[in-house]
């Protein structure tokens, strides 16, 4: 698994340490992309974009995933902007994973990109499922589209649409209802002593309480 990634100082969610930049985050994410997707996954690549100076957090990241490009991010809220961040977002990845290639730039031959894909793992209120850049112009237009499935990850929700048997999302989700009902220090040793990402917590249990805070503030 090939791997294109910048140095960035973001402070990180719980998020984006588990299923991007831990050890573990390229399997999880192959995991949680191939429950969401129904689709199977031959080869992944990470692609590691430069994040906003305006972003107290890693918020998007993205994988080749065979023949598509797959941005996920976690949202506590649906804000109205968050269409257009994803569009953004996904041009500084076109770039990444094109601008070490001579045959992208400036050819006249036709140059095959993967397609894009966008999912919004949501932990909030809203009954959304789908959002879309469209919906921010001024005027209807039919020249630019972008639209990001938006799935509740509420254990609720996730036991409901059957996504509960992805695991790793499962208890991620679990972790963070915790933390919200017990906070974060509490959470992590009933999540320890009840088994759900135990192996995770204790290996990154000097960190996680800020990941936390980053998460679920």
């Amino acid at each position: 698994m090939e791997n294109v990634s910048n140095n960035n100082s973001q402070k990180e969610s719980l998020f984006y340490s588990l299923f991007f930049s831990s050890e573990e985050g390229t399997q999880n994410a192959i995991d949680l992309y191939e429950s969401l997707s129904r689709k199977r996954v031959k080869n992944a690549r990470k692609i590691n974009i430069e994040q906003d100076s305006s972003n107290q957090l890693s918020n998007f990241f993205f994988y080749r995933f065979d023949d598509r490009l797959v941005c996920f991010t976690e949202q506590q809220a649906i804000s109205s902007d968050l269409p257009v961040r994803i569009f953004m977002s996904l041009g500084r990845a076109y770039d990444q994973l094109t601008m070490n290639d001579p045959r992208t730039r400036y050819g006249t031959k036709l140059y095959k990109i993967p397609s894009p894909e966008f999912y919004v793992l949501y932990n909030g209120d809203s009954e959304l499922t789908t959002i879309q850049l469209s919906d921010m112009f001024i005027e209807s237009s039919d020249s630019l589209q972008l639209k990001a499935e938006v799935v509740n990850i509420h254990t609720g929700a996730l036991k409901k649409s059957g996504l509960d048997k992805c695991k790793i999302l499962y208890e991620y989700s679990t972790v963070i209802e915790k933390a919200k009902e017990m906070g974060a220090e509490n959470a992590v040793l009933y999540c320890i002593g009840n088994d759900i990402l135990a192996d995770y917590l204790q290996k990154h249990k000097t960190d996680i309480n800020s990941m936390l805070f980053y998460t679920i503030k």
